[in-house]
C-alpha cells in the first residue's frame, strides 16, 4: 500500500506559542512572518540571547522562527536548550512534540515517556501523550505497543473520534481492514467532519477495489479539509489509475479557485502534464515560479517539462 496515503495518524502539536515581552521587541515570530521581515527578527533575538544566553522567552520565539521557516534541525536545538535550563512541563512536551513533527522518534519517545512522570499532568495531556506514544510506535512498526498505548489512551477517553483514526490506522498497516473500516465508521459516529477519517474509509474501499466509492470518500475528506494531504494523494492515485487524469484535473481546478494553495497550484501544472496538455502545463508552471519562485519542487518540475518539450514536441 502507497506510504504516501497511510500517515493518518499526524496532528496538530501540542506546543504553546510565546508571546514574550521585550520592550520594543514585544512582536511575535507569526507578526515577522506575516511582514516578511523575519530574518531580521532572528537577528533580533540572537543579538538579546547574545547578552543573555538563558533568556527562556527567546530561546522559545527563536525556536518559533526557525519553526515557521521550515528549519527542524535548529528547532530542536532551540527546544533542547529549554529542556536544559528547566526541565518543567512546557519544556518537556515542547521538545516530545518537535522531535515528534521532525520524525526523530527516539528522543521524542524518550521525552513523551519522561513527560508521564510529571505530577501536573492534566487527565487530557495523559491522554495526548498516550495517543503520540501509539503514533510513534505505529511509524516505527512496533504494533504491539502501540496497541498498549492506545488502550491506556482509551482507558482516558474512549470516545476520541481521533483516537478511533489512529486505530483504524494501526489496523490498517497490519491488513485487518475490516477492523481498519470499523474504526474509521464509529470515528465518524462521534464526529461526522472528521476528515482523516474519511480519508481512512477512502483507502479501505480502494484496497476493496471499489474506487468510486472511495473516490466518494476522498472528496467528502476534502470538503471537510481542502488541506488533507493523504486524500489529495488518494483522489490523484485512483484517478491516474482509472485512466481519469480530466476527472482530478477538473476537481484541482475547482478546489484551486475556491482555496488559492501553492501545492494545489503546482498539482495542477502537473496534471496539465500528465494528461497531455504540454503547453498549458508549461505556461502554469512558469505562472507558479512567479508566485513562488523558492519552490525546488516547481523548478525540478518546470525542468522536467522543458525537456520534455525539446525532445518530444507532442509530449
Amino acid at each position: 500500500m502507497n506510504s504516501r496515503i497511510l500517515n493518518l495518524s499526524r496532528e496538530n502539536n501540542l506546543r504553546s506559542k510565546s508571546n514574550p515581552s521585550f520592550g520594543d521587541l514585544d512582536q511575535p515570530a507569526n507578526y515577522y512572518l506575516q511582514t516578511n521581515n523575519i530574518e531580521h527578527r532572528k537577528g533580533q533575538l540572537e543579538k538579546i540571547l547574545k547578552q543573555d544566553p538563558r533568556n527562556a522567552d527567546a530561546i522559545k520565539e527563536l525556536a518559533e522562527c526557525f519553526e515557521i521557516q521550515g528549519d527542524m534541525a535548529n528547532t530542536i536545538q532551540c527546544y533542547t536548550s529549554l529542556f536544559i535550563i528547566n526541565k518543567n512541563k512546557e519544556n518537556t512536551l515542547n521538545l516530545a512534540d518537535c522531535c515528534y513533527d521532525a520524525g526523530v522518534y527516539e528522543m521524542s519517545l524518550s521525552c513523551y515517556k519522561d513527560a508521564l512522570n510529571i505530577e501536573d499532568l492534566t487527565r487530557q495531556e495523559t491522554f495526548e501523550i498516550y495517543r503520540r506514544l501509539g503514533n510513534i510506535y505505529v511509524t516505527l512498526g512496533d504494533y504491539e505497543a502501540a496497541e498498549v498505548s492506545y488502550s491506556q489512551a482509551q482507558e482516558i477517553d474512549e470516545r476520541s473520534d481521533s483516537l478511533m483514526v489512529n486505530l483504524g490506522t494501526l489496523e490498517l498497516r497490519k491488513d485487518n481492514l475490516n477492523e481498519s473500516v470499523n474504526y474509521f465508521r464509529k470515528a465518524l459516529s462521534l464526529n461526522i467532519n472528521n476528515d482523516k477519517a474519511w480519508a481512512g474509509l477512502g483507502i479501505v474501499h480502494r484496497e476493496y477495489g471499489d474506487n468510486e466509492l472511495a473516490l466518494g470518500n476522498v472528496m467528502r475528506a476534502l470538503d471537510e479539509n481542502v488541506y488533507n494531504e493523504i486524500a489529495t494523494n488518494l483522489m490523484i492515485d485512483i484517478c491516474m489509475s482509472c485512466a481519469e487524469p480530466s476527472r482530478v484535473l477538473q476537481y484541482v481546478k475547482t478546489v484551486y479557485e475556491r482555496y488559492p494553495i501553492e501545492s494545489f497550484h503546482l498539482l495542477l501544472a502537473q496534471l496539465y502534464h500528465y494528461s497531455g496538455h504540454s503547453q498549458k502545463a508549461w505556461i502554469v508552471i512558469n505562472e507558479h515560479l512567479k508566485k513562488y519562485p523558492h519552490s525546488s519542487d516547481a523548478q525540478k518540475f518546470r525542468e522536467k517539462i522543458r525537456i520534455c518539450r525539446e525532445e518530444f514536441s507532442d509530449c
